[in-house]
């Protein structure tokens, strides 16, 4: 009921924060009728919100994930998004949530598993899916700064802390894969190229993965589309072939094929 009240818009004032914060945090679904229209609105209102402790917020969006994906109204876990993009050892953190590092040997596991372990497998599995949401929503890519900016350095000073993180776990092919589907968010110049920092990283020889993964997401980002007649497929082959064209010309050509696949 608590949550329900702090949805409505003309109630809030900068006490309502805090509060607003103490109702999810104490929020119950097995006591709680969950209203996932109310819980998307207060979630907005937060955002909206500032100075607001983002570290409680952040949990609060982990905690609340499903009802925060892009089908949710345009509610998105905004926070954990930049989390993620700023703080390269919680990117790293989700990443081995989900994937098993590449060292670990497999081991079978003879006879039922205890209650113990069955939980323990639950709550992984939480997390896991959880995790997963999380990385096939974002769309706020590392180097992205708070107002629209973009810092080229930054990039690359993330992506070589996790790089280093990730190698050493054995998940780098899977990070870099997904660093390479979040580098389609990043910025484009006017030509619609991705602006050279960007691009640098895409171009990188010893790190296909990136292009790999740039190159699901194109093709992911289509979404579904009316029967045109090979219409729209002609408009946008054309459209990568132009981009492909300029990378290539820019000296980017490992990019520029990946373009053109």
């Amino acid at each position: 009921m608590a949550i329900q009240c702090f949805w409505l818009g003309h109630l809030w004032s900068k006490s309502y924060f805090e509060l607003a914060l103490q109702a999810l945090e104490q929020f119950d679904p097995e006591k709680n009728r969950l209203d996932a229209h109310a819980i998307q609105e207060v979630f907005k209102h937060l955002h909206e919100a500032e100075a607001v402790d983002e570290t409680r917020l952040a949990t609060l969006e982990w905690n609340f994930l499903p009802l925060l994906d892009k089908y949710s109204g345009g509610t998105r876990p905004q926070t954990l998004y930049r989390h993620l993009a700023e703080q390269p050892e919680f990117f790293c953190e989700v990443i081995q949530a989900i994937y098993r590092s590449k060292k670990e040997v497999a081991e079978d596991e003879a006879g039922e598993q205890s209650e113990d372990q069955q939980e323990v497998d639950k709550t992984k599995a939480s997390m896991a899916r959880n995790a997963y949401q999380l990385l096939m929503d974002w769309n706020y890519p590392p180097g992205s700064e708070r107002g629209d900016g973009f810092n080229g350095d930054k990039l690359k000073a993330w992506v070589a802390s996790v790089k280093e993180s990730c190698m050493a776990s054995g998940h780098w092919e899977v990070a870099s894969h997904q660093i390479g589907e979040a580098l389609y968010y990043a910025p484009k110049d006017d030509n619609e190229l991705w602006i050279d920092p960007v691009c640098e990283l895409l171009d990188s020889k010893e790190d296909a993965e990136f292009r790999r993964g740039l190159r699901i997401r194109i093709f992911n980002s289509r979404g579904v589309h009316g029967f045109s007649g090979g219409k729209a497929e002609i408009e946008l082959a054309e459209q990568w072939e132009r981009i492909a064209s300029l990378a290539e010309g820019k000296g980017y050509a490992r990019l520029g094929s990946t373009l053109r696949d």
